[in-house]
């Protein structure tokens, strides 16, 4: 059937994957629900106003290393500052918007798709992070 859009059988799938998730996102926004984490966009100018907007500390400078739980990852940019999506959480439980798309100049923070996920899955994740942010007892 889809052929006779000209898309070939791989095309059709991945394009009506993703025109279902589009639905989906489209139907969580109208609920009001938070659909994903964010993303910076090779758009970026690397000016550096949205690092210290992040409540969660998810936003890196370029080739500069992660932590995440006392664990260090590698970079996932080393052309662009970038966000770490299991430490990203739309500032859902500290903003009423993500504070980093509120002060980029170039508008290179944005939804992404990869990691969708629901408000409450945002304020479960920003607990967890919380947690990880207070001392040990006893140490």
């Amino acid at each position: 059937m889809m052929w006779l859009l000209g898309l070939s059988p791989d095309d059709s799938v991945r394009k009506l994957a993703v025109f279902s998730y589009l639905c989906a996102v489209k139907l969580n926004l109208e609920k009001g629900e938070s659909t994903m984490a964010l993303k910076i966009t090779e758009e970026c100018i690397t000016c550096g106003a949205c690092e210290p907007e992040c409540p969660n500390t998810a936003i890196y400078e370029p080739g500069r290393n992660w932590r995440l739980f006392g664990i260090e990852h590698p970079p996932l940019s080393n052309d662009h500052y970038y966000i770490v999506p299991d430490k990203c959480t739309e500032c859902v439980g500290f903003h009423e918007e993500s504070q980093c798309a509120s002060v980029c100049p170039v508008d290179a923070c944005v939804p992404d798709p990869n990691f969708p996920e629901t408000k409450e899955q945002l304020l479960a994740k920003k607990d967890k992070l919380e947690a990880d942010k207070r001392p040990l007892q006893g140490a």
